[in-house]
């Protein structure tokens, strides 16, 4: 069960790893963005009861996505405009001189606030959701237990 739980947790890194990199490239290309499956990622995390750290960490790395992310739209630094150097797909879906266009820091904050609130609430239902379950269990284990030495 331990070395399930290490290649799980692996797993879990490797895949929001790549989701990050996947919603980069489609947060260049003002197309439909992955940042969500870190919801997903976070319950399996927390249903599985791997390691407290393995959600801190994808949660910390989601949080921490999504601001970086916000920046850039408020201020437009340059973070998108290594697509142009790299030679991604040219941006389709804005009409702005220099595609992705930019928002403004009261949209970007707002925009950072409301997808940072979707992902943090989905994490503290479902650990609750989680413990809870698992508390359950286990005192269905104990009872079924003490009727085992009843029985006998």
């Amino acid at each position: 069960k331990h070395l399930n739980n290490k290649v799980v947790e692996v797993c879990m890194y490797l895949v929001s790893a790549t989701l990050i990199l996947y919603d980069w490239a489609n947060a260049m290309r003002s197309t439909t963005r992955t940042w969500q499956w870190f919801v997903v990622l976070v319950d399996v995390a927390l249903v599985m009861r791997l390691p407290v750290r393995v959600t801190y960490i994808l949660s910390i790395s989601v949080v921490t996505w999504l601001a970086f992310l916000s920046t850039e739209d408020g201020l437009r630094w340059g973070f998108y405009d290594v697509a142009n150097h790299i030679g991604a797909d040219p941006f389709h879906l804005c009409t702005c001189s220099t595609p992705p266009c930019k928002w403004g820091m009261f949209w970007s904050i707002m925009n950072f606030l409301i997808e940072s609130c979707i992902f943090l609430l989905d994490f503290y239902f479902t650990r609750g959701f989680a413990f809870r379950l698992q508390r359950e269990k286990e005192s269905m284990q104990n009872v079924i237990q003490a009727a085992e030495w009843i029985a006998d």
